[in-house]
């Protein structure tokens, strides 16, 4: 197994760990031009103060690391493999770890084993 392609991986997923929808609580606005069914959206943050969209904020934030955090255990708990278009595959951590622990570490900016 190619430790980079590992490191990549949970890497990747760390990148895309950041919630567009916190960030629009945050900012105050669901979009600028919503369509019809998100008017509410719109309507439900101007009525928040800017504590309580951060506190919604950092839930979605939570829900999504969350959810990626799941997904880790469950392949590893089925012992799946995931695989790339080289044919570098893996169904566990080369760190003699849990890919979530690596997962969490990693969003947590620690740095990979040695």
């Amino acid at each position: 197994m190619s430790k980079k392609f590992y490191r990549d991986f949970i890497d990747g997923l760390v990148e895309r760990s950041s919630s567009i929808a916190a960030r629009r609580f945050r900012f105050g606005v669901w979009h600028p031009e919503p369509p019809p069914d998100q008017v509410k959206y719109n309507q439900l943050l101007l009525g928040l103060s800017e504590e309580q969209r951060e506190t919604i904020a950092q839930l979605l934030e939570e829900e999504r690391t969350g959810g990626i955090h799941d997904t880790l255990v469950y392949l590893e708990g089925r012992s799946l493999t995931v695989s790339n278009e080289n044919g570098e595959s893996f169904s566990e951590s080369p760190f003699d770890t849990d890919l979530c622990y690596d997962y969490i570490c990693r969003l947590n900016q620690d740095d990979w084993p040695k």
